[in-house]
């Protein structure tokens, strides 16, 4: 079997024995070593959290037309016409460099469906996609200065309404939702995180701003809400948001005292100086 090279430029591998091979399998088919196994259209290499990534980003990929990845259409398929497809993870705990070598090796077992040769939905042998990938200064300033005019904005918006749209009419089954429910449980995002979010929002960056709402959008939004109860009604609270909101009021109140004695003490030494 011919055996194809990593390329390294630009990249730089992990050696972290964090990364796994998984398939994703059909219930259509069968596996093409062995028959008590669903078949499998798809390979793939990554972490614990791109597994199921491919399910999520069917809907992110609506609109892209002959440049939709074969393997996000075979899935938009099976939600249609009811077909089942899991995940499998095969094998974990790799360095970068061994899952690449397994990923090739599967995929030059079973084939290509864009090539002729199998029946994986895969658009490459394998070992490559952008982990590790190094931007030049060059790329990295064309992607800041890139801009999406709104009539670009617009055409996207209107390629998606409607009967336009791939699930337009369709629903998602109890087992779908709750997978996905499953699969999002115990999520947490990092404190970095958080923080390049909110960097990423303020000042000029957020699309609000310098834009005020108008009285009757106050208006509509206010008449909107009454008469629904709150969201967090009948909510109990965490100890820790007690101890938070005990700590707001301490503050707030030392600060009115703090304030208080500042303004007691500027109007006793403005009558200490009328007297002199």
């Amino acid at each position: 079997m011919k055996r194809k090279r990593i390329k390294k430029a630009k990249r730089v591998l992990d050696e972290r024995p964090i990364y796994c091979v998984y398939y994703i399998r059909r219930e259509d088919k069968v596996d093409t070593y062995d028959e008590n196994l669903w078949g499998v259209f798809y390979v793939g290499k990554g972490n614990d959290r791109r597994v199921y990534f491919h399910r999520k980003h069917v809907l992110r990929t609506v609109g892209k037309g002959k440049h939709r990845r074969l393997v996000y259409k075979l899935m938009d398929r099976f939600y249609v016409d009811g077909i089942a497809f899991i995940e499998e993870i095969m094998f974990t705990g790799l360095t970068e460099w061994e899952a690449f070598e397994i990923e090739m090796s599967a995929i030059a077992a079973y084939g290509r469906i864009d090539n002729g040769t199998g029946c994986l939905a895969n658009h490459t042998d394998g070992g490559e996609g952008t982990s590790g990938y190094v931007l030049s200064e060059e790329e990295r300033q064309k992607r800041k200065d890139r801009v999406f005019t709104k009539e670009w904005r617009e055409n996207l918006s209107k390629s998606r309404i409607g009967d336009k749209n791939h699930r337009f009419g369709k629903h998602w089954s109890e087992a779908d939702r709750k997978r996905i429910g499953e699969s999002e449980k115990g999520k947490k995002e990092s404190d970095e995180t958080k923080q390049k979010k909110r960097e990423a929002m303020l000042g000029d960056k957020n699309p609000m701003y310098g834009k005020p709402q108008s009285e009757a959008h106050r208006k509509k939004n206010s008449e909107g809400h009454m008469g629904q109860p709150a969201w967090n009604k009948g909510v109990p609270m965490r100890e820790s948001q007690k101890q938070y909101l005990k700590n707001v009021r301490r503050i707030k109140f030392t600060n009115k005292v703090y304030i208080r004695d500042i303004v007691n003490r500027m109007v006793q030494i403005g009558d200490d100086y009328g007297e002199e």
